[in-house]
């Protein structure tokens, strides 16, 4: 999914932020620990993190591909 170097440090500043939000989520690297894993969002689409990446890559994500995003794990 993801190649580019630039992309991922641009889309790793993002997880960062939101994965110090929840003290329990481990800095993994994989992207769902942006959200809690104790209560998950309904859909990913509607939430903070979706909208702050759409920002950053000027782009608008589907709910399928904002699942592509939450289950990803860097290699």
């Amino acid at each position: 999914m993801i190649n580019d170097e630039n992309f991922y440090i641009r889309l790793y500043r993002i997880y960062k932020k939101y994965q110090s939000r929840y003290h329990g989520n481990p800095d993994s690297k994989q992207m769902a620990c942006m959200w809690s894993t104790n209560r998950l969002p309904d859909t990913l689409c509607d939430t903070p993190q979706i909208y702050e990446i759409e920002k950053e890559f000027d782009i608008s994500l589907t709910e399928e591909e904002a699942v592509e995003i939450y289950e990803y794990v860097p290699q």
